[in-house]
């Protein structure tokens, strides 16, 4: 009950998701603080710090961080690349 999956609005819009990772299997070193901006409303900042995985994004990008929490579990990381690729197919 203490951990959870936390999504909010932000103010300028956008997205954000909180995925705490305690308790679980899954086990991530951190990862710096990424952003990928295209324009004011198409961007993504993702990191993992003390085993929570955060990620923010524009207005029409919650799916999106939704796809690069899976490309971490599925793969044990996130290829920025692909991150981008995702980026220009969304919106």
């Amino acid at each position: 009950h203490s951990y959870s999956i936390k999504v909010g609005a932000l103010d300028n819009p956008g997205w954000s998701i909180e995925i705490d990772l305690e308790d679980t299997d899954i086990n991530f070193n951190n990862i710096p603080s990424t952003l990928i901006e295209f324009s004011e409303h198409k961007w993504i900042a993702y990191k993992v710090e003390d085993r929570c995985f955060q990620a923010f994004g524009g207005p029409l990008n919650l799916n999106l961080l939704i796809k690069v929490f899976k490309l971490l579990v599925d793969n044990g990381e996130i290829d920025e690349n692909k991150v981008r690729e995702y980026l220009k197919e969304y919106s």
